[in-house]
């Protein structure tokens, strides 16, 4: 198995816009043999599994012709009439019952899910990202002078324009210069 697939918990295979599996990553492959598909002796998981939603690149096993799933609405049925599929609605209504247990328990007034306000996360995501940049200083220190450099120069471009309607097309043109520019 790939070391990404080992990172996920569940898999999730969609076949043109249909759910054709989800449950455990352990289990997906078994659950696509199990239907008839052969997998490559050197194939990854997640390579066969994107290889059984592909009609050119899915291998069928010997004695399973003409047995297995071959359109998406075959697959999903074939996981709707599964026991994954019974496992995972058993585990949702898990689930909504121990949230319904919760809720009947707490006798609190609702808060927010945040530990922190909002102005103490700005802040310390503001903290975070100043450490971000100075741990490439030189690159900060480079961003900070062109930025300084730039908002001089586009500064003086407002300098001694006339109050009047004929300085209204150049602060334009300058704003919109520097709207691109952030864009």
């Amino acid at each position: 198995m790939s070391f990404l697939m080992q990172l996920f918990d569940k898999v999730l295979v969609i076949h043109e816009g249909r759910c054709v599996f989800f449950g455990p990553r352990q289990r997906a492959k078994q659950y696509f043999e199990d239907l008839g598909y052969h997998c490559a002796p050197r194939q990854t998981t997640a390579d066969f599994l994107t290889a059984v939603t592909d009609p050119h690149a899915r291998m069928v096993a010997k004695g399973s012709e003409g047995k297995v799933p071959q359109s998406a609405v075959e697959f999903e049925t074939c996981f709707h009439n599964s026991g994954d599929w019974a496992l995972n609605l058993s585990e949702i209504a898990t689930f909504e019952e121990e949230i319904r247990n919760r809720q009947a328990s707490s006798n609190t007034i609702h808060r927010s899910v945040y530990v922190l306000p909002f102005y103490k996360q700005v802040g310390i995501c503001t903290s975070r990202q100043f450490q971000v940049l100075w741990g490439d200083k030189l690159t900060f220190l480079a961003k900070f002078g062109l930025a300084i450099f730039q908002s001089l120069i586009v500064g003086s471009l407002f300098y001694n324009q006339p109050a009047t309607s004929s300085g209204v097309f150049t602060r334009g043109g300058v704003i919109l210069y520097i709207i691109s520019q952030r864009s």
